[in-house]
């Protein structure tokens, strides 16, 4: 096995869709043959064999008589990307929000926000932020917010809740 910097080999996998597209057949099918394989990916058979060749090298697949076969760490490698590409999709969806607040400013780890949904104003609805905020409020058991959603009818809610509703972790509302 060829060896290679990490971060190359993070660059490889996460360059080329299809290579992690080949990854995901493999993962699938146990094991599949190079013509399976360009059938489920839809690329060419150059391209195929040249990375079937470097995932090879590389120590995520072997290759058998009777097709290619996903390593335990090439699935370990899938699984680990797939993680990265998704916290990095949650990061852009966050980066309105996160940008604006000192790294400091809670004192949790932010990766807590993995499963976060941002809602925002649109022009069809633009109360959805200040109606999802209320939902979020009235289920909530704890309540620790940030928003940069303030309106007269939202604070005097929020009291009313806060009299009504027993929020045993406290409420804190940061306002900047």
């Amino acid at each position: 096995m060829q060896t290679v910097d990490v971060f190359e080999e993070i660059e490889y996998v996460t360059r080329s869709p299809a290579r992690r597209e080949i990854l995901r057949a493999l993962d699938g099918a146990g094991r599949a043959s190079g013509r399976d394989l360009r059938d489920s990916v839809d690329i060419t058979r150059t391209t195929l064999t040249r990375t079937l060749d470097r995932l090879q090298e590389l120590g995520w697949v072997t290759a058998h008589p009777n097709g290619y076969e996903l390593t335990l760490l090439g699935r370990y490698v899938l699984s680990v990307c797939d993680d990265f590409v998704a916290r990095m999709e949650t990061a852009k969806e966050l980066a309105p929000v996160l940008s604006a607040v000192p790294a400091d400013a809670f004192g949790f780890d932010p990766l807590r926000l993995d499963d976060a949904t941002v809602t925002t104003a649109a022009d069809v609805a633009p109360d959805a932020a200040e109606r999802r905020l209320r939902e979020l409020r009235t289920s909530a058991s704890q309540l620790r917010e940030l928003s940069s959603l303030i309106s007269l009818t939202g604070v005097e809610r929020l009291r009313e809740q806060v009299r009504e509703t027993a929020f045993p972790g406290g409420v804190e509302v940061v306002l900047e």
